[in-house]
């Protein structure tokens, strides 16, 4: 297999501070928010600042890690964050069996932090954007690292944004599988519509294959869900060549990796041999294409007729939700 062998230079890795905050600048520029490091290298890479090889990857996040002792650069800024933990506090529970966990607070806080939002409750109630709607529309991209940057670009359009993170484990397609179900029967929706994103390589174009093939047909039969699409919108040939992506990793490892796959066969028989590109180089390289893109999917399957009544709805249930609470607590009218 053929493999592009990238240029061999010394680089001063500690005159690389504001090549590297320039990078994240412009990624978030382009609302990439939380970028992630490998956005930031495949920037750095393609200006030719860096090599495009696992020894330049690894120096950049050594590099990085410098940066955030030195607070040049916030801990907690980069998307992908290593262990997890569950913090203590004070169990809240919330209508229709919701719980939250807050720290603690003195017992004058607590109680006028409930009466504040009993006085707010009508003013805030909003009904989701999608009330109504025919189609439950989700946003799944293979990399956990990308689900911020995802969610940032769809906030406004509110709808659910989740990492199957490669083939995705059979128990999380079985949740998401199961919580779609409910949606479906909370909000009367008749079809559910899943937009895809992932890598151009052997893996990644059997990925979407594997789950609308067999794990989601499984759980779609098993729960009834009826009528059920599963639309693969990145990452294309197309694509690759329109915003001048890197064809083929310089990495050594990635490409031995490739060579082992045993799908190889198949995806250079269906693809173009000799092209194998991360999505995370899609979301660094052509961010605002990227996003519209996403956007521009989601929002074909939202009927604008539907959310303007809606809206109407909305306002109706505001006054109604002030009655009742006037009704019933007789404080509220003393309350400014």
């Amino acid at each position: 297999m053929a493999r592009r062998k990238g240029k061999k230079s010394r680089i001063k890795w500690t005159e690389m501070d504001q090549s590297i905050l320039d990078a994240i600048d412009g990624l978030e520029s382009h609302g990439f928010s939380e970028p992630t490091i490998r956005s930031v290298y495949y920037v750095l890479g393609t200006l030719n600042t860096i090599p495009l090889t696992d020894s330049g990857y690894k120096s950049l996040d050594k590099k990085m890690v410098e940066m955030r002792i030195e607070e040049k650069i916030p801990w907690g800024f980069f998307a992908v964050k290593r262990g997890t933990s569950i913090e203590a506090g004070v169990k809240v529970n919330l209508p229709h069996n919701c719980q939250v966990t807050v720290p603690f607070v003195f017992p004058d806080d607590w109680a006028e932090h409930f009466i504040i939002q009993l006085k707010d409750a009508a003013g805030n109630f909003q009904l989701p954007r999608w009330y109504n709607q025919k189609n439950l529309v989700e946003v799944w991209v293979e990399k956990d690292g990308l689900l911020g940057a995802t969610s940032n670009w769809t906030e406004d359009l509110d709808v659910t944004v989740r990492a199957p993170q490669g083939y995705g484990a059979w128990e999380f397609i079985h949740d998401a599988m199961q919580k779609i179900k409910r949606e479906l029967k909370q909000q009367s929706k008749k079809a559910t519509r899943i937009i895809y994103l992932g890598d151009l390589d052997p893996s990644g174009k059997d990925i979407p294959r594997f789950m609308s093939e067999e794990a989601i047909e499984h759980f779609k039969e098993k729960l009834g869900i009826s009528e059920f699409t599963f639309s693969e919108i990145a990452l294309t040939p197309e694509q690759v060549r329109k915003h001048n992506l890197p064809q083929m990793p310089e990495s050594e490892e990635v490409m031995e990796k490739i060579s082992r796959d045993p799908r190889l066969k198949w995806y250079k028989e269906n693809y173009p041999p000799d092209m194998f590109v991360e999505l995370d180089a899609f979301y660094a390289l052509a961010t605002d294409a990227v996003k519209n893109l996403i956007r521009d999917k989601v929002s074909s399957y939202f009927d604008d007729n539907i959310y303007n009544e809606t809206r109407k709805e909305e306002q109706r249930s505001r006054k109604r939700i002030r009655r009742m609470i006037e009704e019933r607590v007789t404080f509220m009218n003393g309350l400014e």
